[in-house]
């Protein structure tokens, strides 16, 4: 869960290449939550929230070619602040 920071400039099309990505992941094995959603606030934040079955799934999700191609398209053009949590209920 956490933070994507994109100007102003890139926001529109930054969102319809999530979208794209998004159909894509929400379809993978292992994947239970995928939302990327802009804030309210008109500078280009979002919020990104995801959950994976686990860590393996994540993997494969970090490896397949369409995440891989998005992060080198992107990557360079936005802020992250990510991280990933794992709570364990008993």
């Amino acid at each position: 869960m956490g933070t994507i920071d994109v100007t102003p400039a890139d926001r529109d099309a930054f969102l319809a290449d999530a979208r794209i990505l998004a159909q894509t992941v929400r379809l993978e094995s292992g994947c239970l939550f995928h939302s990327l959603a802009p804030d309210i606030a008109p500078d280009g934040s979002m919020v990104l929230a995801q959950r994976w079955q686990d860590q393996a799934a994540l993997d494969r999700h970090m490896r397949l070619a369409g995440t891989v191609a998005f992060r080198e398209k992107w990557l360079g053009r936005l802020m992250m602040d990510v991280a990933a949590y794992a709570v364990n209920s008993a």
